[in-house]
């Protein structure tokens, strides 16, 4: 359903226009935190603050997903407002071409034209995510860690780019593919790169992270933007002011204007920053979003520690890949649900995609730790299908498990640790790069998430019971960019039982010209992170990585 409305509305329109160093700064729109038609809404869950998750600039208005309110509002240049309210719940991302919707969720991929929905891809892998919807030479389309799909051909006068990727190697390594040819540029302690969009000149808009702390974690944001031939010619600073949390921040105009969907406390504001060619290379935001906050340090707080019930006398041990397991089984595990098992009483509330019949993954219980057999149990018993009521903790009447339970049924530990006790089990380590599957990423009094794997551009594939999301209060999968877990601290279970690692064993050397190339087979069925290549030179007499 659409509602066009000719109001007045509080927002204002292009009300900043800086020209800094090198790039020129204007605020295209801003919309106040609200309940209002033309505000939107941003809410606190366990674990993460979160508003809207994506936006899209067009010709005559801004579209906003205005997530928590399940709508997508456009706002148009003579200061009307369209509205579409969204009945799918699991939305992160959409683009808007003329009368068709393309919709994106964590592995999916729709398309809606006249009021019907068809499925463009899915991604049969729970762990793997698409990264968002983009364009690239006129082309819609959605990369995830193995690959790209097309989702179709736009009508846009864009020249053609050639296709662009980006990697990053430890420790100060930025490595971009542009076609055919690699570079690397140097980025000190870095942590997560995206790629994010190109000019009609060829010039590039690439998103790279530098680790300020390890323990806890704080991050420089960057935008770098690069020649066809790796060169940079300008570096924007983003500002340490992340209200909530956002799927989408990024996206780049058809004239290479960089738009940003910045979250701050009074709003959402858009800004488009255009390059300016001189002999400046470096650019800061204006100072009105100098202030530093960050949506994990307004996350509502963890519950009290689980009830004694269930506790065993000691931790016990756990493999990596019994503990990755045992997560796997939270995320894909399907249950028959009865109308006993949904429902509201004064301390409990089910989660709202709970439905009688078929469910899969198991529900976000505010203060829960059951394990998969005992919440199955449980459910045969009649008990209450998880419990998304924060106000107290119900013992005894409904089953589940919060982050903290989760990660303690994961690790195989004695009792229930909260985010605060954790450290009662675990270890804190000294960087985010020893990070190892089974890990986990913890703040203390909010939220922990069990670390799965690294992908090749410095993030975080984690496994978690999280109320944020969508639709939230349940186990999932998510991929996470290094600044979206600041001030979380990298740990380790005590009793983790480390896989070992393969020895390789060399099969050949082929010396070059200008490289060398090796060959070597090595029993690859465990956990373990990949190889270290050394190398040493007769005038050196230390071995150094390749």
């Amino acid at each position: 359903m659409k509602n066009v409305l000719k109001t007045l509305l509080i927002i204002t329109l292009c009300t900043l226009s800086l020209a800094l160093a090198g790039m020129q700064v204007s605020e295209l729109l801003f919309v106040p935190w609200g309940e209002a038609s033309n505000e939107v809404r941003h809410e606190s869950y366990p674990g993460l603050q979160t508003g809207p998750l994506s936006f899209q600039v067009q010709k005559d208005g801004i579209t906003i997903f205005d997530t928590e309110n399940k709508e997508l509002k456009t706002f148009y240049d003579n200061r009307s407002i369209e509205s579409e309210k969204l009945t799918d719940t699991h939305i992160i991302d959409f683009y808007k071409d003329h009368d068709v919707l393309y919709l994106l969720h964590p592995q999916n991929i729709y398309v809606k034209k006249n009021n019907t929905i068809k499925l463009i891809s899915h991604l049969d892998d729970p762990k793997d995510m698409f990264s968002g919807l983009t364009i690239q030479n006129g082309n819609l389309q959605a990369s995830h860690r193995n690959g790209k799909v097309q989702c179709a051909t736009l009508s846009l006068n864009k020249e053609q780019t050639p296709e662009i990727s980006v990697t990053r190697t430890l420790p100060s390594s930025l490595n971009v593919m542009i076609g055919s040819s690699f570079y690397t540029i140097n980025v000190p302690e870095i942590g997560s790169v995206d790629y994010i969009g190109s000019t009609p000149e060829n010039d590039h808009y690439i998103y790279a992270e530098t680790i300020t702390s390890h323990v806890p974690l704080a991050v420089q944001r960057n935008i770098l933007l690069i020649n066809n031939e790796g060169k940079i010619l300008n570096t924007l600073h983003l500002p340490n002011q992340q209200f909530t949390y956002i799927f989408k921040e990024f996206s780049v105009g058809e004239q290479g204007e960089l738009y940003h969907m910045l979250s701050s406390k009074d709003g959402i504001h858009i800004l488009e920053w255009r390059f300016v060619k001189n002999d400046e290379t470096e650019n800061d935001y204006p100072e009105q979003f100098s202030e530093i906050y960050h949506f994990n340090q307004f996350a509502e707080a963890e519950p009290v520690q689980g009830s004694p019930i269930f506790a065993k006398k000691t931790d016990a041990a756990v493999t990596r890949s019994e503990a990755l397991a045992i997560g796997n089984e939270y995320v894909t595990h399907t249950w028959t649900a009865t109308a006993a098992n949904i429902g509201t009483t004064s301390t409990i509330t089910t989660p709202q995609w709970v439905v009688v019949g078929q469910n899969t993954r198991i529900p976000y219980k505010w203060g829960g730790w059951s394990t998969v057999a005992q919440f199955d149990a449980g459910i045969a018993d009649g008990l209450y299908a998880g419990d998304v009521n924060t106000s107290s903790v119900d013992w005894g009447h409904s089953v589940g498990a919060d982050c903290s339970g989760f990660v303690s049924v994961c690790w195989k530990a004695s009792h229930k640790y909260g985010t605060s006790t954790i450290s009662g089990c675990s270890s804190q380590l000294s960087s985010y790069n020893d990070l190892l599957p089974a890990d986990a990423t913890n703040k203390a009094g909010s939220h922990i998430r069990m670390v799965v794997e690294w992908t090749a551009d410095g993030k975080l594939v984690q496994v978690e019971e999280t109320a944020s999301g969508t639709p939230g209060w349940a186990a999932r999968y998510y991929t996470w960019r290094l600044s979206d877990i600041t001030a979380y601290v990298p740990i380790r279970y005590n009793n983790i039982l480390n896989s070992s690692a393969p020895r390789p064993t060399l099969l050949s050397v082929e010396s070059k010209s200008d490289s060398v190339s090796l060959k070597w087979t090595a029993d690859e069925s465990g956990v373990f992170t990949g190889y270290r290549v050394y190398r040493k030179t007769k005038a050196q007499s230390n071995y150094g990585v390749v």
